[in-house]
């Protein structure tokens, strides 16, 4: 069996086509993961971005590894074969670091599970020396990292180009665990639990920062080096022309907590031309792509040069005849689009500064110039939001329905509304959640409404998925024992935050002004009570309800 698993991953590393040299020794060894399956792990870009940075180094090997599937999961089990690696097939438990690349707080339960797999200790407590390294980057490593905080040795705050050189420092400069993780813990942009402490109430007299790639600093953007047929965007090449974003809407964790960096044209033309295969598709990322003042300049030459274009999530206010032309030129077929919500009086409450009437100009031009589908992301559950706020949205999809039915009979709308998740390092930090009741009412409103409508079908985010995200988003290290739960029940995660929701109430259904979180200890350098101010600003957007 141990045999069929090795085979297995020979021939995952036989479809992959590599874009930068792939090494085969050095003196230090690190083993990569996104905690998912090679499918999802392999569509993340920090994944890959980080897989480049360390394979840079001279004397550093990084080879990747990922949740096996459930069915594979059992082979391993049964055989007691420690996961391996993609590249050489060699046990986890025998590289000098273990990392993490996590964007998303559901994968901390895969996290667990794959440190279980590994045949390495869950807890950092209980590692000696001769245990890799346990190291988390990514998103949620300063999102709020205390969740984590009982099975991981450090947390690298902010951009992995700053943070990795750091990292091996430490490991090529100190022999032992303790050393390693005490030169760690006096560097800007780690946390070290062992060293810091996990107590909100001991954290709270610290304050540690991120670090940041600046414009100023010659460090390409995150690019694919990797591309597999097996994942989300299969045969396309992916860049970063942007972190950050340049719009603070209130409920967004992106432009509140990272600085603002835009690539060059003609640096991104330049790794285009010389890492991206002739028969990839070049996938554009970023915050809000649109606002990248050379946007349209990057567009046309890929244009111009033939090559096929997909984009991220495009800004509504930004979109016209001559831009949409290019992306139909560039092959795109679809638009995605977030307008949050239907009502212009409440996206002034969330800082989202465009219209209705924007978005109506967008989907005509999008329907006239024979696109097949427009995606539009919403939210329900916004501070302030109001029935008549509701219907504002169900009749403005009525009007894209309209459209659809004169432009183009082959046009789909798919709105996909998901339910407020407060996002530490945000203004609606402080927002209560809706409760179950509250918030599926509004849905089967929504379904009822919606489902009358030709052309349109939307899909809803279930409330207890919500809970379920915001529990990992605000909670201290007490929630994770309600991770080890749900990875006991192999990931099965309803019914047991179902069975736990009382026990989270206060934390999900109040509001937190005054609040201490358990996260703020890590700040990106806002004043005290800048972020409240902000939530009290949005409250008084809302107009007054006389009688």
């Amino acid at each position: 069996m141990r045999y069929h698993i090795v085979e297995s991953l020979k021939k995952q590393r036989e479809r992959e086509r590599f874009l930068i040299p792939l090494k085969r020794h050095a003196p230090w060894r690190v083993a990569l993961a996104h905690p998912n399956t090679y499918h999802v792990g392999m569509s993340n870009l920090g994944l890959q971005a980080a897989y480049r940075v360390w394979n840079e180094e001279s004397d550093f090997l990084c080879e990747r590894f990922f949740l096996p599937t459930a069915a594979q999961q059992a082979a391993y089990v049964q055989s007691r074969t420690p996961l391996r690696t993609v590249e050489s097939q060699r046990p986890v438990d025998g590289f000098d670091v273990v990392a993490f690349s996590i964007s998303f707080e559901l994968d901390y339960v895969w996290l667990v599970r794959m440190l279980r797999m590994a045949h390495l200790p869950v807890y950092w407590a209980e590692r000696v020396e001769g245990h890799p390294l346990v190291v988390v980057g990514g998103p949620c490593a300063w999102m709020n990292p205390l969740p984590m905080a009982p099975y991981v040795d450090v947390f690298a705050l902010g951009d992995a180009e700053l943070l990795i050189p750091v990292i091996d420092e430490a490991i090529r400069g100190y022999r032992t665990r303790a050393e390693r993780l005490a030169f760690l813990a006096s560097q800007p942009g780690f946390y070290v639990p062992a060293v810091h402490g996990t107590d909100p109430a001991v954290l709270k007299a610290k304050v540690l920062r991120p670090r940041f790639v600046s414009s100023r600093e010659a460090i390409d953007p995150p690019y694919s080096c990797i591309l597999t047929p097996d994942t989300e965007f299969g045969n396309t090449f992916l860049v970063e022309i942007m972190r950050g974003c340049v719009h603070w809407c209130r409920f967004c964790w992106i432009g509140y907590n990272h600085s603002l960096r835009f690539a060059s044209a003609e640096r991104f033309l330049e790794i285009v031309r010389t890492h991206a295969p002739a028969d990839a598709t070049v996938g554009i990322l970023g915050g809000s792509p649109t606002d990248h003042p050379e946007f349209r300049t990057m567009l046309r030459a890929l244009v111009e040069e033939g090559r096929p274009v997909t984009v991220s999530s495009l800004r509504i206010d930004t979109l016209d005849e001559e831009l949409l032309t290019l992306l139909r030129r560039a092959g795109k077929r679809s638009v995605t689009m977030a307008p949050e919500t239907g009502s212009d009086e409440l996206r002034r409450v969330v800082r989202k500064p465009l219209t209705n009437d924007d978005l109506l100009r967008a989907v005509e031009a999008i329907a006239r110039l024979g696109f097949q589908s427009v995606k539009l992301y919403y939210i329900i559950g916004f501070p302030t939001e109001t029935w008549d706020h509701l219907r504002e949205t169900v009749e403005g999809l009525r009007r894209l329905s309209a459209i659809a039915q004169r432009y183009s009979p082959h046009l789909v709308i798919r709105p996909s509304f998901n339910c407020l998740i407060p996002k530490p390092g945000t203004p609606f930090q402080y927002a209560a959640m809706e409760t179950e009741d509250v918030l599926t009412e509004k849905i089967n409103y929504l379904k009822r409404e919606l489902n009358r409508l030709p052309y349109v079908h939307a899909t809803f985010m279930s409330p207890l998925y919500a809970y379920y995200q915001a529990i990992l988003s605000l909670g201290d290290a007490s929630v994770s024992d309600l991770v080890e739960a749900i990875e006991a029940q192999d990931g099965a995660w309803r019914d047991v935050v179902r069975r736990r929701l009382a026990d989270y109430a206060d934390l999900l259904f109040r509001e937190r002004r005054a609040y201490a979180f358990p996260h703020e200890f890590i700040t990106v350098g806002f004043r005290p009570g800048f972020l409240e101010e902000e939530y009290r600003k949005a409250l008084a957007e809302a107009p007054a309800v006389v009688g």
